[in-house]
């Protein structure tokens, strides 16, 4: 048992945790992670905006680290954590973490990517520090009671990022401390209104997160210091109205938190998600068609109930309507990415649908979390007749999880389009073998030569 308190003990456990110390499970529900991750962020490298801003910011970088968006071009590692980071958000597919309440692998792996690119350094250095960020990243989501304005994102994966880049680059117990403190004044700002309306600056504070980590590294190896005490002013009393370090110590290592994250098979906000599987054993149970529906109510919890835009405003706000997935889901089939394209936006059967759903908290279902994500869905009929559903959890979640070959599945789907059937199934099998890669810039290179275009 560790004698130390508070930060110094975390701050122990980053720099004794080894990578044998972590179960077969724990790294190979990290390797899915990373795999998962990669795939958000190749497809969503494809999406305009990100191409657009990979070409402007790409041209004044010196060649260091692989953006996988637009062509695979190398910037530098910066701006490569930044932009990965942003493109693994857009698509809204990246796994997530409960109790963390965010999204820490997407804040955490771009960061350690680009580094490692740069620096030619083996696989297992990059799981290493990838597992020790996420640890961070969830642990201090959990001890962070958040203010009901803010977005995760950028927020504890800031920290997060941080700490994986210092313990990536062999810091010793005063460099990690002068950089976590350095990355509080970085955590960003971001609120749920960016989701909600669909403002593409919720997916940069993601990528920030990236940016700003090694930022941080960069800036304690330079001399600079953050002020001791930043973690709890900055999680306790600016964007959190509460943090408690004993909430964050509490079986620190048992389990590791990489063994309680979620994966997505649906391409919108995970809290949706047990909605979405209501509504899917119902599929299951009848056919139903979607024009015969007079009405569908869902009691959710909050903050989900009040994603209940009808009419979302583009592409990144369907993501966060509940009304909108279900109509997608119920009309289309399914609820991956190109369900939320604009041909889906303005598809008249989609857009009819998600008007007649109505969308309320139930306060009790918002009392059962973390623990349980609950949802209550009825579809009533023309003819009067009705089918109901209840979920207290979704697919996905560390309690359910998706099988290896759904996973698998939805990584080929999201990257084949990019670097073709055989690219994607070879890089499949590198990452799942990544201890094995003695240097992770040839993960890179053989990424961009299976890109047909380049």
């Amino acid at each position: 048992m560790m004698s130390k308190l508070g930060p110094e003990q975390f701050l122990d456990f980053v720099l004794s945790t080894q990578l044998d110390d972590f179960s077969a499970d724990a790294k190979n529900r990290a390797l899915w992670n990373i795999l998962d991750t990669m795939g958000a962020i190749i497809a969503g490298g494809q999406e305009d905006e990100i191409i657009k801003l990979i070409r402007c910011l790409g041209m004044k970088a010196p060649l260091i680290s692989t953006v996988l968006g637009d062509n695979f071009q190398k910037v530098g590692e910066m701006s490569a954590a930044f932009l990965n980071g942003m493109a693994g958000t857009s698509l809204e597919v990246d796994p997530g973490h409960r109790y963390a309440v965010g999204h820490p692998s997407i804040h955490v792996l771009p960061a350690v990517l680009a580094l490692a690119e740069q620096e030619h350094r083996p696989g297992s250095d990059l799981l290493l520090s990838y597992l020790i960020g996420y640890e961070v990243t969830s642990r201090i989501g959990m001890a962070c009671s958040l203010r009901p304005l803010f977005h995760p994102h950028g927020i504890f994966g800031t920290v997060g990022a941080a700490v994986a880049c210092a313990h990536f680059g062999g810091a010793d117990e005063n460099l990690l401390r002068q950089t976590m403190n350095i990355s509080c004044s970085f955590v960003m700002a971001n609120s749920w209104q960016n989701a909600l309306q669909g403002s593409s600056a919720r997916n940069a504070c993601a990528g920030m997160a990236g940016h700003f980590g090694i930022l941080a590294w960069r800036m304690a190896t330079s001399g600079c210091i953050g002020f001791d005490g930043a973690l709890s002013e900055t999680f306790g009393r600016l964007v959190g109205e509460g943090f408690s370090y004993g909430k964050m110590l509490e079986g620190l290592g048992n389990p590791f938190e990489i063994e309680r994250y979620y994966t997505k098979l649906y391409a919108c906000c995970g809290s949706i998600h047990p909605t979405l599987d209501a509504v899917d054993e119902i599929r299951q149970r009848r056919s139903i068609d979607p024009g015969r529906i007079q009405r569908i109510l869902v009691r959710t919890f909050f903050p989900t109930s009040s994603f209940s835009a009808r009419d979302p405003l583009n592409s990144m706000a369907s993501r966060f309507s509940v009304p909108y997935a279900i109509a997608a889901l119920l009309v289309s089939g399914e609820c991956m990415p190109q369900s939320f394209s604009r041909d889906a936006l303005e598809n008249p059967n989609i857009v009819e649908l998600s008007r007649k759903v109505d969308v309320v908290e139930d306060p009790s279902f918002t009392v059962r979390l973390p623990e349980e994500r609950c949802s209550a869905v009825e579809i009533i009929l023309e003819d009067g007749t009705s089918e109901s559903a209840f979920r207290t959890d979704h697919r996905g979640s560390y309690l359910a999880p998706h099988s290896d070959e759904e996973l698998e599945g939805k990584f080929l789907g999201l990257t084949e389009r990019v670097i073709g059937r055989e690219g994607a199934r070879a890089i499949l099998q590198e990452i799942m073998g990544i201890e094995k890669i003695k240097d992770i810039s040839l993960l890179t290179e053989k990424i961009r030569g299976y890109r047909s275009d380049l």
